[in-house]
């Protein structure tokens, strides 16, 4: 019975842990080629845009976690267009830390990853 109720602190404590951990939140837009929405925003929930949240244990990391979705897969290329990362927020338990509010992925190469959308 001990044991049990040892295992139910430890099992609380490590829930309590990953619900407080810090994280990065930022808004993902995504522009689908012609006929292609339906794919494109699957990440969304069908819509154009929506907030993403990922760990990040600092506000570097989560600045690099917002600019590898800028990005688009070989296999997305010809489903979406063009993609934003805008309201780039590093949150933690104090409050959040504005990292960016336009788009970051102007920040980054990556022209030869979107643009090809069949005609």
């Amino acid at each position: 019975m001990v044991r049990l109720g040892i295992l139910f602190v430890l099992a609380f404590f490590g829930l309590s842990q990953i619900c407080l951990a810090d994280s990065c939140v930022f808004t993902v837009t995504r522009k689908a080629c012609p006929g292609k929405e339906a794919q494109s925003y699957a990440k969304c929930e069908g819509q154009a845009s929506c907030e993403v949240e990922k760990r990040a244990k600092d506000k570097a990391a989560c600045e690099s976690e917002a600019k590898k979705e800028c990005f688009n897969s070989a296999a997305r290329q010809e489903i979406t267009d063009s993609k934003m990362v805008t309201d780039v927020k590093f949150r933690k338990k104090a409050g959040d830390e504005v990292i960016s509010t336009g788009d970051i992925c102007a920040t980054v190469d990556k022209a030869k990853n979107f643009g090809k959308c069949k005609k």
